[in-house]
């Protein structure tokens, strides 16, 4: 009933009446009425009451007598069992009754019940022969188990095909790149970069090769698109659904064998990045609040010794990922893996601009975009600041001056509005005369020369996105640890520990 459940699923299952016991069927018409009237005869004068009741059905009732813990009552038809109750009920059985209630373990509804005893039953069916190579492991599971394998074939997992199926250009492909290892690496094949690719929808994987460079070697599809089994499994003697590889298996600094390759993970591209980070509840790896726990719990020893060695002039300098990367693999060693060090690294990187914006170059931007877009509702744009202005000063907070911003949905990409972020309002407590922007914006009265067709965002990606954490560039990367040191939010607790 969750259409009538409150704010934490509580609902009322029957309302304040008296509750009669056994099977209740509907009455008739004045059958449960406290009074039996007799019609005497035809006028309405020669009316008696029955003394005697004799047409009224005895009803019985549950009393606080009748309510043990332990046993069952009838509800409207439904069997309810009594398991627990609350202090004051259990005073009051005690001061009443003398008898102490102690609360039982909850019962399995008739839904669980049924589910074990299916449960018991699959585990009860007959093995299954080896894998005689026709066709998947699951279909001839199927073969084995239903007569008419046509009619019934494998299920599949609509749900996860239907949400994690490609939309647009939401690929929903987790790409990694890897390197063959061996005990004998005396193998040009293990120079070469393989490219790993997960496939969300149903859980398979490929393995690409890409040739270097003058290697005299082809590149080329060295694993086809399948479900590929996890090491140390046979389909030729497995009798069970065997154990394939996900998704979860798969981060940088794993090693996975798939068909006899052996592989270790080096890294990933900017797409899987960012879907590990947009979905931290499912990627433990790319969750930022369980990873700086697991900081917490080591570091709770030897802070001051951590925070020392970036301590620079009495001040915390940005440090080179290698040089963070080291650090943090020094305190957690082999509990931390790449991937959560490369997600720290990208959440805690420095941004600072490449080069200063040009005022003019963005404006005959910015005016040439509106201009195509025909939009011309600056009037309407002054009037949402008007009401963050109550002091009529044309000045706002930055927080306001992007509220306007961002709900005027101006036909501006992304990357302009970073740049006008960073252009009008740079800083956290910065002010910004919106009189000014609006005159900024205005290609009508303050018109700019019209700017030549360009990519807006190749222009603009100096200026504005933060640098991609792939491995080509994490040497120029640099961590900001101050930030890290306040995320972690250990100083007062240092502190007040040593005060």
């Amino acid at each position: 009933m969750p259409e009538y459940a409150d704010e934490i699923g509580r609902y009322t299952l029957l309302k304040k009446i008296k509750l009669p016991k056994g099977s209740v069927s509907p009455h008739l018409p004045g059958q449960t009425d406290e009074h039996t009237v007799l019609n005497l005869a035809a006028d309405f004068s020669s009316m008696l009451t029955d003394p005697l009741n004799c047409g009224r059905s005895q009803i019985t009732y549950y009393t606080d007598k009748d309510l043990r813990l332990g046993e069952s009552i009838n509800v409207g038809g439904r069997k309810v069992v009594l398991y627990d109750c609350d202090e004051f009920t259990r005073t009051y059985y005690k001061l009443k009754y003398d008898i102490d209630y102690h609360p039982f373990p909850r019962p399995k509804t008739d839904y669980e019940l049924s589910e074990d005893s299916l449960i018991s039953i699959n585990n009860k069916l007959r093995q299954l022969p080896p894998y005689n190579g026709f066709g998947t492991f699951e279909d001839s599971a199927v073969n084995c188990n239903i007569l008419d394998p046509l009619l019934n074939p494998p299920v599949q997992s609509m749900r996860q095909f239907l949400q994690e199926s490609g939309q647009g250009l939401d690929c929903r492909i987790l790409r990694f790149n890897a390197r063959r290892i061996s005990d004998q690496d005396d193998s040009k094949e293990f120079e070469f970069e393989y490219v790993i690719s997960c496939y969300m929808a149903d859980n398979t994987i490929s393995v690409y090769k890409s040739s270097g460079q003058n290697s005299g070697c082809g590149s080329g599809m060295i694993i086809g698109k399948r479900k590929l089994l996890k090491p140390n499994q046979s389909m030729r003697t497995i009798n069970t659904y065997p154990e394939y590889y996900t998704y979860e298996d798969l981060y940088v600094g794993a090693q996975v064998e798939m068909d006899r390759f052996k592989f270790k993970i080096i890294g990933c591209d900017e797409y899987t990045l960012k879907f590990m980070e947009n979905f931290p509840h499912r990627f433990p790896k790319a969750n930022i609040g369980l990873i700086l726990d697991k900081l917490r719990l080591r570091l709770q020893d030897n802070y001051k010794m951590f925070v020392s060695q970036y301590m620079k002039q009495a001040r915390l300098d940005p440090v080179p990922y290698a040089e963070f990367s080291s650090a943090i693999h020094k305190v957690l060693g082999e509990d931390i893996k790449e991937q959560e060090v490369l997600h720290l690294g990208r959440r805690f990187q420095k941004v600072d601009p490449q080069f200063e914006i040009n005022q003019e170059e963005l404006r005959s931007l910015v005016q040439t975009n509106l201009r195509r877009k025909l939009f011309f509702e600056f009037s309407k744009l002054e009037e949402n600041y008007h009401k963050y202005d109550v002091d009529k000063s044309g000045m706002v907070k930055k927080k306001e001056f992007m509220y306007v911003l961002k709900g005027a949905r101006l036909p501006l990409s992304r990357d302009l509005v970073c740049a006008l972020e960073q252009s009008f309002a740079p800083h956290e407590e910065s002010i910004v005369n919106y009189t000014e922007f609006i005159k900024f914006l205005n290609y009508k009265k303050y018109p700019a020369p019209e700017c030549p067709p360009m990519n807006t965002m190749m222009y603009m990606q100096g200026n504005t996105r933060r640098s991609d954490l792939t491995r080509s560039k994490l040497s120029n990367i640099q961590v900001d640890v101050a930030e890290f040191i306040k995320a972690l939010g250990m100083e007062e607790q240092f502190i007040r520990e040593n005060s």
